[in-house]
């Protein structure tokens, strides 16, 4: 008669499965929050004229604070920094690091 009394027992914990589940389905559903599609913006149909912008030929730099200037030739760029600028190299390690 084990087997009459294990069934019994393994139908209830299927059912307690069965329910914990739809009660979770259920909870995730309700307080899910709502996401709102945003509206709709109007298409203007006419081109805006926008008025003559004019560019200075020439760029100021600020002297107030003393730079230095990194050149990299082979890819062509340059840019200041500060002079006090503390560099710190290979501060994270990983597999991809050198």
């Amino acid at each position: 008669m084990p087997i009459l009394s294990s069934i019994p027992r393994k139908l209830f914990i299927l059912l307690v499965v069965i329910a914990l589940g739809l009660i979770s389905g259920w909870l995730l559903i309700k307080y899910r929050p709502i996401q709102k599609e945003p509206a709709p913006v109007p298409i203007s149909t006419s081109t805006p004229k926008s008025p003559a912008v004019s560019v200075p030929t020439s760029t100021t730099t600020n002297v107030t604070q003393e730079t230095k200037t990194y050149r990299n030739e082979e890819w062509g760029f340059e840019f200041e920094y500060p002079q006090n600028l503390i560099l710190k190299e290979n501060t994270f390690r990983s597999y991809y690091s050198k």
